[in-house]
């Protein structure tokens, strides 16, 4: 009885300690969403211009003339691992 009043206890205070604020307390604002909506932009571009980079280096290494068939692996793998992601 004793370990089951601990535990009881244990997960009480773990459930009110990582839990989420029932309420807001500072109002999301017009200019709040405009920022992350700049922010969310740059993010992409980064992303959409790193990628294309990757995928063109890749081409490149595994499509010249001198490559080997180890050359070729590697060129495959960088275009096709920039090509998937996790949704």
């Amino acid at each position: 009885m004793k370990k089951f009043i601990v535990f009881a206890l244990m997960m009480i205070v773990s459930a009110t300690s990582f839990s989420q604020p029932v309420t807001n307390t500072v109002p999301i604002t017009k200019t709040d969403y405009l920022q992350k909506s700049k922010n969310q932009n740059t993010t992409a571009w980064v992303l959409l211009v790193g990628g294309a980079t990757f995928i063109l280096a890749g081409e490149l290494i595994g499509n010249s003339k001198e490559s080997t068939f180890g050359d070729a692996g590697t060129g495959v793998i960088m275009a096709g691992s920039s090509t998937f992601h996790d949704r």
